[in-house]
Formats: structure tokens, sequence, C-alpha cells
């Protein structure tokens, strides 16, 4: 499956999800007042410190700090 999902799309399964849970990130941190934690919870990741590393190696910035750029 990933083999023709890349195919066509160009990109594996693994990193279209990456992208929709980055996508997700940012629109909750643009809209919402929620901890970086609560994010993170609600996205799926059991620690905090998970969902930061993941934002920051896909987002290249921080959860925070793209917080306050928008």
């Amino acid at each position: 499956m990933n083999r023709q999902v890349k195919l066509s799309k160009g990109r594996t399964v693994s990193e279209i999800i990456a992208a929709r849970i980055v996508q997700e990130a940012k629109i909750l941190l643009k809209l919402t007042n929620w901890h970086i934690a609560e994010i993170s919870f609600a996205l799926g990741f059991v620690e905090p410190s998970h969902f930061n590393l993941f934002f920051k190696k896909h987002a290249n910035t921080s959860p925070t700090d793209y917080r306050k750029v928008i």
C-alpha cells in the first residue's frame, strides 16, 4: 500500500499523516488558547515533549515560537 501511495501522491503514508498532524497543530495553535500540552494530547501524543520534537522536525520551529509569530 505504501508503495502505491508513494507512486500516486509522491509521498509516503507516514509523510502524509505527519503533514496532516502538523496542519491540525497549526490550526489549534492559531485558533485556540490551549496550552501546548493540551494540543499535544488532543493530537494523540502521550508526552508534550514528543509533540514538541515532532513539530520542530516538521515545521522547523517550536510550537511556542510558531504561536508567537502568528
